[in-house]
């Protein structure tokens, strides 16, 4: 009997395993390294799709697809090319070549076989629509800029795609497909592993001798089935618990699907580095607080643009043999992270989508350059852009050449070169299409420039949607751009997208970004005021500011407001064609929170404070609980940096006013002069329950004092220094029901007086009762009531059509009838029944749905209840 411990925990717990394992099985990486496109689920829905879309077309498809398990092999070939990254033998697997061959020599073998070759051909289509067409068009749609959650992937891809094959995929993705390939695979007995054995094996000959390598093909499957045993202690036996549990995770918010995929155990379980960067929760919060933290956004752009995409290329692909594009290139995300950050400029007009994936600047001849002299004035160059378009565009395009003069701003600079294209796109077509490549020419004129760069816009937009200089960026205010990964990959001249240097331009000026920053290593400091010489500006959500143009030699800088503590200043030298950074360190006031309003414990406090503005490289924080002027303080210590609850050695006294301090600790000799002490809103301590003093009781009616008593009235005396009082409380005694009362309280002192209305009991069965009160700290105070013996009033006058022995009108009355909306029972709790109004009438009390029926009822029972004690009535 196979174990699953792991599995009889919370269902939900359990989900996360699930999920780890699944993507363990199906090779889906973690961060960096080499391009891994979709995830499991995206690829199955694909496969799916492919199978479909064939079956519309041709019969002998239409047929496999009847075959046993058909869609089960399907999906293993459509995950089989990430085994590679499973087993270390395994040296192969993503090659449309290796695909074709698998399709030809399996159209002499069962169904099993040509299925699995077709999920595997899907496999490598599925990978550049998530890489080249997926990834690209969900930043470029998203102002984000550059992602950088884990470690390990700090260029100007980012971490881009990493999100979209993680997160995206189990947005959108088939995971309880995946959890279906493990049962007809492994789990579900030895026929499952028999499948498996067979169609593994079979894939590693054929792809070892394809590509003449020597192979290991039994380690490669011992590897393979290694980690599917891992399933016997994360999935249930049974196939229906095993989807359940995908779904209560994946099926849930998209906020806890990224906890899930942002964890270290999905790291832990694939042996990657999932290790979190510095930034790591605060990059997650940017995701959170964008489209990108919400399912539909996820869902509708995939189902809408990119579902089809692969599968219909792979429809192609089947006819035409390509080994041509779509195919796996780092330059469409990047031009995608590039739009992203675009999104931010207001002078920029992205369109999602329409991408570039090459640049190349050409002489005369034909020959490519990548630099020019000042000695060129006056000759012809030319530049070649390739663009491709994600989802059907079709317009014009106005490609134009600059010269990059000084400073940031692209205002003064001037057109040397520029070409309009008709173009319509429908990516659909592109097995067979290929990319479209725009040429503008243009003429040198290098005098006041650094060099030229290239923009694209479209006619009837406001703005280029795709650049090749970086210039503009620097003033992006909501981003952290003094992090490495934009300092260290952020460059007008050197790497993709290419723009054309002047070697020998002799600038004149410099630039300086000012950053602002929270304590020795924190985060950068929002709203402060920085003066360079005669220049002002104010530091956005990254903490800095930049700028531009400033005439070599020193320039004085101060910093003042915000959340800093005190004003700062240098001064700083700049050179000429220099871009340097003065980082400012700063002391900054936390922000912290505590209890309010009054509060029961006297001993302990729990607290929140900003800490993730200080960047996490504080190591922990000196925390008191004092009164608001300091005189008094009640205890203090120092708690390790995730520690958010203080407590002291003895009771802080009822009544006092408490506040919390708290002052982060920063590492090393200097880390003192960070510290600073925020302290929150003040709250009140009041330990001690209200004490009932006295209380009395009568028996009430509503209107003339006939029949059975409506309620008993309780006047209650209370002592309570402290805390006002709140609610009144009744319960019958032996009962755990407590019932809140609203009472109108009088207050002499710390006398408090007020009157509570209990309903009436019936007279048969009068329970003892508890009367009380609760203060605003959450304490209460009771006491058990002298309940006075049942007293019914006169009998009721002739005419009342109850008490009277008048025929009760049998027949429900319409909904809104006067005196029958809102009757209710009023239940008392388990000891408790309802009492009747005075007069024989029945009390309207509270309201519901369909409540005047059992009001009536009711009444019609106390009636008979009264005419069986006293006989006919008169």
């Amino acid at each position: 009997m196979r174990e699953w411990s792991v599995f009889r925990g919370a269902l939900r717990g359990s989900a996360v395993l699930v999920v780890a394992f699944l993507a363990m099985v199906s090779g889906l990486p973690a961060t960096g390294g080499e391009a891994f496109g979709h995830g499991p689920g995206a690829h199955l829905r694909e496969a799916d799709r492919t199978l479909e879309l064939l079956m519309e077309v041709d019969a002998e498809w239409a047929a496999l697809a009847e075959s046993e398990l058909a869609r089960s092999y399907l999906r293993l070939g459509s995950i089989a090319p990430d085994f590679q990254w499973i087993s270390g033998a395994l040296t192969f697997g993503h090659a449309k070549s290796l695909s074709y061959h698998l399709v030809d020599v399996s159209e002499e073998l069962e169904p099993r076989f040509r299925l699995f070759a077709l999920g595997h051909l899907a496999h490598i289509l599925s990978d550049a629509n998530a890489e080249m067409f997926l990834t690209p068009t969900v930043f470029g749609t998203v102002p984000m800029g550059l992602l950088n959650i884990f470690e390990g992937q700090e260029d100007l891809q980012a971490e881009s795609e990493t999100l979209c094959e993680g997160f995206g995929d189990m947005l959108f993705g088939d995971w309880v497909g995946v959890v279906d390939l493990i049962y007809d695979f492994y789990l579900e007995g030895e026929e499952a592993v028999a499948r498996a054995e067979e169609i593994l094996l079979w894939y590693c000959a054929e792809g070892a001798s394809f590509h003449g390598r020597v192979t290991d093909c039994d380690r490669v499957l011992a590897d393979i089935l290694g980690a599917l045993g891992t399933a016997d202690s994360i999935l249930p036996p049974n196939r229906r618990d095993g989807e359940t549990a995908i779904m209560a995770l994946v099926g849930g918010s998209a906020r806890s699907v990224l906890n899930v995929f942002a964890g270290g155990f999905l790291g832990f379980l694939l042996g990657t580095d999932t290790t979190p960067s510095r930034i790591h929760e605060r990059e997650l919060e940017r995701v959170r607080r964008s489209p990108l933290g919400e399912r539909r956004f996820w869902t509708e752009l995939y189902e809408e643009h990119f579902l089809d995409l692969a599968p219909r290329w792979t429809v192609d692909h089947l006819r035409t043999r390509s080994t041509a594009w779509p195919d796996w290139e780092p330059r469409g995300i990047i031009a995608g992270n590039i739009q992203s950050m675009m999104g931010f400029v207001e002078e920029y007009d992205v369109v999602p989508g329409l991408l570039v994936d090459e640049i190349v600047w050409r002489d005369a001849a034909g020959d490519r350059v990548t630099g020019l002299e000042r000695a060129d004035a006056g000759r012809t160059f030319e530049v070649s852009v390739r663009l491709y378009s994600t989802m059907p565009w079709t317009g014009t395009i106005r490609a134009v050449v600059r010269g990059d003069r000084e400073g940031l701003s692209r205002a003064e600079d001037p057109v040397v070169g520029e070409a309009s294209f008709a173009l319509e796109i429908d990516p659909m077509e592109y097995t067979e299409r290929p990319r479209d490549v725009l040429r503008v020419p243009f003429t040198v004129e290098p005098d006041g420039v650094l060099g030229f760069y290239l923009e694209l816009s479209v006619d009837g937009g406001s703005g280029p949607f795709f650049t090749t200089s970086v210039d503009r960026f620097w003033g992006i205010a909501e981003l952290d751009l003094d992090e490495p990964i934009y300092r260290d990959n952020l460059r007008t001249y050197g790497g993709f997208p290419e723009s054309l240097p002047v070697v020998d331009a002799m600038p004149g000026t410099g630039i300086l970004s000012v950053k602002v920053l929270t304590g020795p290593a924190g985060f950068g400091l929002p709203g402060v005021e920085v003066r360079v010489d005669e220049w002002i500006g104010e530091t956005g959500a990254g903490g800095h500011v930049v700028v531009d143009r400033l005439a070599p030699g020193p320039v004085r800088v101060e910093a003042d407001g915000g959340d800093l503590v005190e004003p700062l200043e240098e001064t700083v030298a700049v050179e000429s064609g220099e871009h340097r950074w003065l980082v400012l360190r700063a002391a900054r006031r936390p922000s912290v929170s505590g209890p309010a309003g009054w509060r029961s414990d006297a001993r302990c406090a729990s607290f929140t404070w900003n800490a993730s503005d200080f960047g996490g490289v504080h190591e922990g924080v000196q925390a008191r609980l004092v009164s608001p002027d300091g005189a008094t303080v009640w205890a203090e210590e120092e708690l390790g940096p995730t520690v958010r609850r203080i407590c002291g050695d003895g009771d802080i006294p009822d009544g006092s006013e408490v506040v919390v301090s708290v002052r982060p600790m920063f590492p090393g000799p200097d880390g003192g002069r960070y510290s600073v002490m925020g302290t929150s809103p003040s709250w009140f301590v009041d330990s001690s329950p209200p004490e009932v003093v006295s209380s009395s009781a009568s028996w009430t009616w509503s209107g003339a004092a006939c029949g059975a008593p409506e309620a008993l009235s309780v006047t209650l005396e209370l002592e309570e220094p402290h805390a006002p009082l709140e609610a009144g409380l009744w319960r019958v005694v032996g009962a755990r029901d407590v019932r809140d009362v609203q009472v109108t309280w009088s207050r002499e002192g710390v006398g408090w007086s007020g009157v509570l209305s209990i309903p009436a009991p019936s007279p048969d069965r009068v329970p003892r009762f508890e009367v009380g009160a609760r203060n605003a700290a959450g304490l209460e105070g009771w006491a058990e009531v002298a309940v006075p013996e049942w007293a019914e009033g006169e009998d009721c006058p002739a005419g009342d059509p109850v008490s009277s022995g008048a025929d009760v009108q049998e027949s429900d009355p319409e909904p809104g009838t006067p005196g029958t909306d809102g009757l209710v029972e009023e239940d008392v709790g388990a000891d408790v029944e309802a009492g009747g109004a005075g007069c024989g009438c029945v009390a309207a009390r509270g309201g519901s749905s369909g409540g005047w029926m059992a009001g009536l009822l009711w009444g019609l029972l106390l009636w008979r209840r009264r005419r069986r004690g006293r006989g006919p009535h008169p």
